[in-house]
C-alpha cells in the first residue's frame, strides 16, 4: 500500500480549514439575517423538539435554546460540505427529518471512527446568547451583556482527534482559525499567548458548572455564555485560565487545539498536559441519541509553570485533585 507524504495531507488539512473558514461566514451572513428578531422554539429536557416561548413563565430552566435558525444553518453547512467530502463522516448538534436525508450524503454519522475524517458542526454554539438578541427574549433579571458571544462551529477529526477548525462569531465579525501546526488566528492574525504570567486567584478566569469545587476559590468568575466565548476570551486576553470537567464536544470542538496552536497549556489536577482525544467518549442518552462527550479535568492556562504553581495553589487551599478528577 503506497502511503500518502505527509506534506499531502497537511494541505489536505490547511485546504479543508480555508473552505471552512469561508463556509463558516457564509453561514454566519444567513445567521445575522435573524440577529435580534430570532425566536425560541424550544426542545424539552427529553431532547424531543416542543413549540414553546422563550419566556413560557415557570419553566425556563427545564427549556434547552433552540431557533429554527440552528437547523436551517447546519442544513446550509452540510449540503455544502456533502458536495466535496462524501468520503467523510458528519457529527451535528441538530436532527430532523431534513438533516436526516442530508446525513444519508456523509460516509458515516455521528461517530469518530478511527482513522476516518469527520466534521463537527454546531451551527450555531451558544443558541442561548443568540436569543438574547432578542429583547423579547430575554426573562426577569437575565443578563445578556454577552449575547454577541455566539458562532458558527466547524471543525475537522481525523479518528477522535481534531485536526483544524473555525469558530466564526458573526455579531463580533471574529474569526477563530487553527489546524495542527498552523497556529491560532483571529482574524488572520496570529495568536500567542503572554509567557510571563503569575497566577493569582483574583485573576479572571472561567470556572465551569462541572468544576463546582474550585469556583469558590476565584473571586473573579466569569462566564461568557457559551464554550467558544470562553475561548475567545481567553485568547483575548479578557481569561487567564478555563476550566472544565465534562463538555459535549459539539461545544468544545478545536477549543483545546486552538489553545495549544497559541502556545497554551491544557493540563490535568496533577499538571500533567491532556489532550481531548484521551477523554473523548461516545455513548447514547436515555433516549438513545448519540453523543460524544469530552469527559475528565481540562485547565486551560498559559503556561505549564502557571498551571503547575495554580494547581499548588489549589491544592493548598484543601482542595483534593483526586475528588476532582473522579468526578468524570
Amino acid at each position: 500500500t503506497r502511503r500518502c507524504p505527509l506534506w499531502v495531507i497537511v494541505m489536505d488539512i490547511v485546504c479543508s480549514l480555508r473552505e471552512m473558514e469561508h463556509l463558516a461566514r457564509q453561514a454566519g451572513v444567513q445567521v445575522m439575517r435573524s440577529y435580534g428578531t430570532v425566536t425560541n422554539i424550544g426542545k424539552d429536557i427529553t431532547g424531543k423538539r416542543n413549540i414553546t416561548a422563550y419566556a413560557d413563565a415557570g419553566h425556563q430552566h427545564e427549556k434547552s435554546a433552540l431557533s429554527q435558525v440552528d437547523e436551517d444553518v447546519q442544513a446550509t453547512i452540510m449540503e455544502a460540505l456533502a458536495e466535496k467530502y462524501t468520503d467523510c463522516g458528519i457529527h451535528c448538534e441538530e436532527s430532523s427529518q431534513r438533516i436526516d436525508v442530508l446525513e444519508a450524503r456523509f460516509a458515516h454519522v455521528q461517530k469518530l471512527p478511527a482513522r476516518a475524517y469527520t466534521f463537527i458542526v454546531d451551527p450555531i454554539d451558544g443558541t442561548r446568547n443568540f436569543l438574547r438578541t432578542n429583547p423579547a427574549n430575554v426573562g426577569p433579571g437575565e443578563d445578556s451583556s454577552k449575547r454577541d458571544y455566539f458562532a458558527v462551529s466547524i471543525h475537522l477529526a481525523q479518528g477522535k482527534k481534531i485536526v483544524a477548525g473555525v469558530f466564526y462569531f458573526p455579531a463580533l465579525d471574529v474569526l477563530l482559525s487553527t489546524a495542527t501546526g498552523q497556529g491560532t488566528t483571529l482574524n488572520g492574525k496570529k495568536i500567542t499567548l503572554p509567557r510571563n504570567r503569575s497566577p493569582q486567584f483574583t485573576d479572571p478566569v472561567r470556572v465551569g458548572k462541572t468544576v463546582p469545587q474550585l469556583a469558590p476559590l476565584f473571586s473573579r468568575n466569569i462566564g461568557y455564555g457559551s464554550s467558544c466565548g470562553n475561548l475567545l476570551a481567553l485568547l483575548s486576553g479578557d481569561l487567564t485560565a478555563y476550566f472544565v470537567q465534562e463538555v459535549d464536544l459539539l461545544d468544545f470542538g478545536c477549543s483545546g487545539l486552538a489553545y495549544r496552536e497559541a502556545g497554551g497549556f491544557v493540563g490535568d489536577m496533577y499538571s500533567r498536559p491532556v489532550d481531548e482525544q484521551d477523554l473523548i467518549i461516545e455513548m447514547k442518552d436515555e433516549q438513545g441519541t448519540p453523543v460524544i462527550l469530552v469527559r475528565g479535568f481540562m485547565g486551560l492556562t498559559p503556561t505549564p509553570e502557571y498551571h503547575q504553581r495554580l494547581m499548588q495553589m489549589i491544592i493548598e487551599k484543601g482542595i483534593d485533585p483526586a475528588q476532582v478528577a473522579a468526578r468524570g
